[in-house]
């Protein structure tokens, strides 16, 4: 889902349990081209791994692919620099701030065990 204004976001997000609002902060970033998209697919469980650590590349038109053999329960890994501009909109970043706390990067309302 992609978000272009503060207050669409802020629409979806108190439609949701307040448990949950925390997980969709975790699975929302800011591409390259100023706007919030939020994961709620298949990609939400994709993690960062770095540029040495990915195990999976994306094609053009919006399908991964495995970069080797993934084993079974491996984590799946991507770059997320590859994509992602971090601080790039502003209103963004002051709701996560809000939720998290000065840091930005608290987790502990998540449902998510390994983020809690």
């Amino acid at each position: 889902v992609n978000f272009k204004t503060e207050e669409s976001y802020l629409r979806f997000l108190v439609q949701l349990q307040p448990e949950l609002q925390c997980d969709v902060l975790l699975w929302s970033y800011t591409p390259r081209d100023r706007i919030v998209v939020t994961a709620i697919d298949e990609n939400c469980c994709v993690n960062h791994g770095g540029k040495h650590d990915m195990n999976i590349g994306y094609a053009r038109h919006g399908s991964y692919y495995a970069k080797r053999n993934i084993k079974t329960g491996e984590e799946i890994l991507d770059n997320y620099n590859n994509y992602i501009a971090y601080n790039s909109v502003d209103w963004f970043e002051r709701i996560r701030r809000n939720a998290w706390g000065s840091s930005g990067m608290g987790t502990k309302g998540s449902t998510n065990k390994d983020n809690a």
